[in-house]
């Protein structure tokens, strides 16, 4: 299976955090609540250290495994806005109509349906 990286807070919850929250677990497979929602990961421990060194703030880097790993989507959707974007996916309508400020997603960010924290980095 193939390596990847994941960075979490010193609880194992993710950095960039939208509701409902996920705690990952050592050697353990975690998904989201919500089946319209992905975890996001990186692709290299490189990219995740970029990542890491562009916050502020204490956080632990583990090397993980992933299923369905996909790229994300162009744009990075504000918390509420993913809100919508999710409400409006499970209700199989349009999402065009959603008007957001967007930024890049950070270098070498993927999507995945569930993520296992397999060995701390650092």
């Amino acid at each position: 299976m193939r390596k990847y990286y994941k960075v979490v807070t010193d609880n194992l919850t993710s950095v960039v955090q939208v509701p409902p929250y996920v705690k990952y677990k050592l050697n353990k497979f975690v998904r989201p609540s919500d089946l319209h929602s992905k975890l996001f990961i990186f692709d290299t421990l490189k990219n995740a250290q970029k990542f890491t060194n562009s916050r502020f703030g204490r956080y632990k880097m583990y090397e993980c495994h992933a299923t369905n790993v996909t790229k994300p989507v162009n744009a990075l959707l504000s918390g509420i806005t993913w809100i919508k974007y999710n409400k409006l996916k499970k209700q199989k309508k349009s999402v065009k109509c959603i008007n957001n400020t967007s930024m890049y997603w950070p270098e070498g960010t993927l999507w995945a349906r569930s993520v296992k924290l397999t060995k701390l980095i650092q």
